[in-house]
């Protein structure tokens, strides 16, 4: 069988074993979720709002309506201050999207708050009002948080430094929230380097016991260490430069009906020249992972 098919049977089990029929009654459900997101991110609440409408009788949809309509007026109320190129105030009442849930995350929302932490970087801080130093510090701390997740701790420090320099010792809890995240970055640089000594080396054994050495030194599960973890330890290589097309779908086939929908993900990711439409894949894998985290929350 060609691969081609045999990867669109495999989306298709992982999506049907994964359980998007158990949480919505039909595929058209799901296909009008997907859709109402987009518009969502992009800032159509109007249209995202119809289209949760369209599901009365469904928790997940009735729970995002009402989300959707506080996103919008939280939107609408900081349009006003951006437009107005009044940043801080802007910045205030976006930032009050937060507190709805601390791990939602819309695009447009998550845009127009880097924006204003840009137009307030170029201002002193010590020309800033206290109180706008502590929403913005937030928001860099904020940033920093999201950089460890994908262990990008060049771009953490940076966000955690500058919350420390707007925060200050004017908010406890941003305190130990920044300092927290610089002494992860630390960490985290410290296990790259002993991680890097163990490559070096080309000793196999301590390079996985290095890998391992990650989950000490952050509190954040990070799939692509995860994924490399599992090669390793299944004595499988991430990339397989020299794999059959079998050998590939089979790999495949075992990580969906086992339901390890990171290792498929990045197993796919990391052997994208040799698979036939694997950003499609990607594409369809990373909307799951979505909806799934979506109607998670």
């Amino acid at each position: 069988m060609r691969i081609k098919l045999l990867l669109t049977c495999l989306v298709l089990l992982l999506t049907l074993t994964l359980g998007w029929g158990q949480r919505f009654p039909n595929r058209n459900l799901y296909d009008i979720w997907i859709s109402a997101e987009e518009h969502l991110n992009a800032g159509r609440f109007n249209d995202a709002i119809r289209l949760y409408e369209a599901a009365p009788g469904v928790p997940a949809f009735t729970k995002r309506l009402l989300v959707t309509k506080n996103l919008q007026t939280i939107f609408l109320s900081g349009e006003r201050y951006f437009r107005s190129k009044r940043y801080a105030e802007a910045l205030e009442s976006y930032s009050r999207y937060r507190l709805i849930d601390p791990t939602l995350q819309v695009s447009i929302l998550d845009r127009r708050i880097q924006s204003c932490l840009q137009e307030l970087d170029k201002i002193t801080t010590r020309k800033l009002d206290e109180n706008i130093r502590v929403v913005a510090g937030f928001e860099w701390a904020y940033n920093g948080e999201q950089s460890l997740a994908v262990l990008d701790t060049v771009a953490a420090r940076r966000s955690f430094t500058k919350a420390k320099q707007l925060g200050g010792r004017l908010n406890t809890t941003l305190r130990k929230q920044y300092e927290a995240g610089l002494d992860a970055v630390n960490q985290l640089g410290t296990w790259g380097n002993d991680y890097q000594l163990a490559v070096d080396a080309g000793d196999k054994s301590r390079m996985l016991e290095s890998l391992k050495a990650y989950r000490s030194a952050s509190k954040y599960i990070i799939s692509s260490v995860e994924y490399e973890i599992k090669s390793a330890e299944e004595g499988a290589q991430a990339t397989l430069a020299t794999a059959s097309s079998t050998s590939l779908s089979e790999r495949m086939q075992s990580y969906a009906k086992e339901c390890r929908v990171e290792d498929l993900y990045y197993f796919i990711k990391n052997n994208r020249r040799l698979i036939e439409n694997a950003d499609s894949l990607i594409s369809r894998i990373d909307e799951y992972r979505r909806t799934e985290s979506d109607l998670a929350r």
